[in-house]
Order: structure tokens, then C-alpha cells, then sequence
């Protein structure tokens, strides 16, 4: 555990209930961004890799027809 990590335990630990659950929030919203961000940067590469993919397969005109589809289901 680093110093930081043991601080801010400390702290915890002196927080009211409701300054705790508004670190407590602060902390799962500061957590959900940096994953979403980490996500974002995979997803942004691979959409736009699978969109031009998507393009060039319908300029060739490799595609299934939607009414295909439904006849075959």
C-alpha cells in the first residue's frame, strides 16, 4: 500500500457519514471515467477499423440482403 493509499484511509476515517458517501461517489465516478477513457481509446481504433472494413465489403458489393435474411429465419 502506498503512502498516498494510507493517507487517505486516515482521512476516511475522520469523514462524517455524509462526507463519506460524497468521497465515496467522487472516488466511483473519478474510477468509472478512467475506465470509460482506457475503453474509449480501444473502441475508437476498432470502430473505425471495423467501419472501413464495412465500406470497402459494400463497394464490393459483399453484403446480404435484409429481405434474405428474414426469408431464412
Amino acid at each position: 500500500m502506498t503512502a498516498i493509499q494510507k493517507n487517505a484511509i486516515n482521512i476516511i476515517g475522520t469523514l462524517s457519514d455524509k462526507k463519506l458517501k460524497d468521497a465515496y461517489d467522487f472516488l466511483a465516478y473519478l474510477n468509472d471515467k478512467e475506465e470509460w477513457e482506457a475503453s474509449q481509446e480501444l473502441y475508437d481504433e476498432a470502430i473505425l477499423s471495423e467501419i472501413k472494413e464495412g465500406v470497402m465489403q459494400l463497394q464490393k458489393g459483399q453484403f446480404v440482403n435484409l429481405k434474405d435474411i428474414r426469408r431464412n429465419v
